[in-house]
């Protein structure tokens, strides 16, 4: 069998050499890889923008905005950081023995946003505290739910490159974090 025809009979999920069943295995991979990782990643780059957008946004004007000029960015990195570690450990309690995971993570994250969108609206340090705070429980979810489902759809030949896709996705997100910053910084 030809190079060209194995690469095709890959792509196409039609290797004359594949079982049925090797086939149908290969499809849920494929959609898993397109849908589930894709969307994965993507979190995982959002998530990262989320969790150093204060610090941007302190040094663009927030600390003269807020009259913040104390120890008020370490607060609000403790504050988040506190809220993400107690969550963890629920987060899984939960997924492995409550609630399904589609069901927890997506409640999570529909209200991580909405905390996230709260820090528009905030006048004092305190009130970033709680909402940090906020942020981080519900983003402490994030990880270790998307690490139980990785584990849970992925046979561990596969796991390698699923992980590596996702924490990979974490540095896209460091690497880009500083031009939205700024080009919203200029704009509005």
């Amino acid at each position: 069998m030809g190079a060209l025809q194995r690469i095709t009979g890959w792509v196409f999920l039609n290797d004359p050499e594949w079982s049925e069943e090797k086939r149908r295995e290969q499809s849920l991979v494929r959609r898993l890889d397109i849908f589930f990782m894709t969307y994965a990643a993507f979190s995982s780059i959002v998530k990262w923008l989320d969790q150093n957008n204060v610090q941007n946004a302190y040094v663009s004007g927030m600390q003269e905005d807020l009259s913040l000029y104390g120890n008020e960015l370490n607060y609000f990195t403790t504050y988040f950081n506190i809220g993400y570690v107690i969550m963890i450990p629920f987060s899984v309690y939960f997924m492995n023995d409550w609630i399904r995971p589609s069901i927890w993570l997506a409640t999570a994250e529909l209200l991580w946003g909405i905390a996230t969108a709260g820090l528009a609206a905030v006048k004092t340090a305190h009130q970033i505290y709680g909402i940090r705070f906020l942020v981080g429980f519900f983003e402490g979810t994030a990880w270790p739910g998307t690490m139980i489902l990785i584990l849970s759809w992925y046979t561990p030949s596969e796991l390698g490159k699923r992980i590596a896709v996702y924490e990979a996705s974490t540095y896209v997100g460091s690497m880009f974090g500083g031009a939205p910053q700024a080009a919203l910084y200029r704009n509005l």
